[in-house]
């Protein structure tokens, strides 16, 4: 188990979660509800293909998050070459406010990379059940 590295003093609740490794496993295409692992799922996404949404899945399937926390996120991403520009949280349609959670899901978004067949502002929507 990887635990992140840096870790403010400020933010003790981020010391309590942890990212946990794991290889991919094949997880079946749904209409309108992509599973990761079982505290992650994308629940609705705006400006990405079938194969954009299987790349994110893939991209977040190897952050687990470990705690009590349940709720819905939904960010908003500006893309521009291939690569997530800005990251905004819409407070008022997520249901989840634990900030930690929202830091590491913010990290693990803005080091993805972006197929060229998405839209330039990309909306993702995540139930975290965990």
């Amino acid at each position: 188990m990887a635990r992140a590295s840096s870790i403010d003093d400020d933010d003790l609740e981020f010391a309590e979660l942890s990212l946990r490794c794991f290889a991919p496993e094949s997880i079946s295409y749904e209409q309108r509800s992509f599973g990761l692992s079982s505290a992650i799922e994308i629940t609705e996404t705006t400006g990405l293909d079938k194969v954009g949404i299987e790349l994110l899945k893939q991209h977040l399937a190897t952050l687990e998050i470990s705690g009590e926390f349940q709720g819905e996120l939904l960010f908003e991403l500006q893309v521009k070459d291939g690569r997530v520009k800005q990251i905004v949280v819409d407070e008022k349609a997520s249901t989840l406010n634990d900030k930690a959670v929202i830091k590491l899901i913010r990290q693990r978004l803005q080091t993805w990379k972006v197929p060229s067949s998405a839209s330039e502002q990309i909306v993702i929507k995540l139930r975290i059940n965990s």
